[in-house]
């Protein structure tokens, strides 16, 4: 079982995010981390982290790049190199619950592409784990919104067949990888269990974070749109907005509101008018969420 975990200069959080993989209960874990060019200390802790981790049944690969290649392009050089038979990502501010890689191994199925789940966001200081149900994301569900996420659990052959990342996206590049996949290998299944711990803090810049979105969506378009119904492209239209927390006003709320929208939208005018209030009720609803299904949240 392999891993990726691309990174630049995140010495300050990578000790979490690279021991998070080592505590797996599952025995048999490869880490391929690939350095992108970092300036600062991660050279040095990655080679502290390997002798300390490069050891039978826990397999640390550390990938040093002269020069940056950006993360889809690091992500491939890792999945290139995965030994695994199956293969998941992280990013270098993320951590996963200790249970992660033997729920996936445990959840697989040959019917589908690949297995995903639910994430806590931590923002702020605060834990966040919006409710989800189990779900087949298929074809067309997947050309409506991103429901994966921005990590899967596949098979390493199947993730090079249809060549990894766009390298050539300025964003969007594992949803545009989770729609090739799903294309060629069938529906992604998504448990509500939640094994990805995601910083969302407002002061760190995320590997994955706003700049370029727009652009990225932009590119993702013109790659996938012609391929997508009116109602798919409108919604694409409202996720590009609330992926880069836009601002919207009176008019532009109208326009895109559709039955198929009116929540996307209303979440993202609470998110970015009243941050207060959004955080109140995103609270209120994982405390209700936990009394009726407390068995799908597992944070290690």
């Amino acid at each position: 079982m392999s891993v990726w975990l691309p990174t630049r200069n995140r010495a300050d959080c990578l000790t979490n995010s690279v021991e998070s993989v080592f505590r797996q209960t599952y025995p048999q874990i490869e880490l391929i981390v690939v350095d992108d060019a970092s300036s600062d200390e991660t050279p040095a802790l990655l080679s502290q982290l390997e002798k300390k981790w490069n050891r039978p049944g826990r397999r640390f690969v550390n990938i040093r790049l002269d020069q940056a290649v950006g993360a889809p392009a690091a992500r491939n050089r890792a999945i290139a190199r995965a030994k695994g038979e199956f293969s998941t990502g992280l990013d270098d501010d993320d951590e996963f619950t200790d249970e992660r890689i033997s729920f996936f191994v445990q959840q697989y199925n040959e019917r589908y592409s690949g297995v995903c789940t639910c994430l806590v966001e931590q923002l702020d200081g605060h834990l966040l784990a919006p409710q989800q149900r189990r779900q087949h994301i298929d074809a067309n569900r997947i050309r409506f919104r991103n429901y994966v996420g921005n990590q899967v659990f596949a098979r390493t052959d199947h993730l090079r067949e249809v060549g990894g990342f766009d390298e050539s996206l300025a964003g969007w590049q594992d949803y545009d990888l989770w729609i090739r996949l799903i294309d060629r290998f069938g529906p992604i299944l998504k448990l509500p269990n939640c094994t990805y711990l995601l910083d969302r803090s407002r002061s760190r810049a995320r590997i994955s974070g706003s700049e370029g979105a727009r652009e990225g969506y932009l590119a993702f378009m013109r790659k996938h749109g012609a391929g997508m119904t009116e109602k798919q492209r409108q919604m694409q239209r409202v996720n590009d907005l609330y992926n880069r927390s836009v601002r919207i006003g009176v008019v532009t709320f109208l326009r895109l509101l559709r039955i198929s929208t009116a929540s996307r939208l209303v979440s993202l005018v609470l998110r970015v008018r009243f941050p207060e209030v959004y955080l109140v009720i995103t609270r209120a609803v994982l405390f209700a969420s936990k009394l009726c299904r407390p068995s799908i949240f597992r944070t290690g």
